[in-house]
């Protein structure tokens, strides 16, 4: 797993807990979890099938940061 992510990861769940789950108070871990996931298959190719396991598939990951207004 891709330690950077991994770390992301962990910042973002335990932000969820501090906050009783609210996932709208941890939108700036959000985000970062997902350029994290980006850059990890920009270096890596989209069909990479070593994938961090804190990332979500290329194509749902893509939908999600343009849902987000990342991309």
């Amino acid at each position: 797993m891709d330690a950077s992510c991994q770390k992301e990861a962990c910042s973002l769940q335990s932000c969820i807990q501090r906050n009783q789950y609210n996932q709208n108070k941890c939108e700036a871990y959000i985000d970062s979890l997902l350029r994290c996931c980006n850059s990890w298959y920009l270096q890596n190719g989209s069909e990479s099938k070593e994938s961090p396991q804190s990332c979500p598939q290329y194509s749902i990951l893509l939908r999600q940061m343009k849902d987000r207004h990342i991309l």
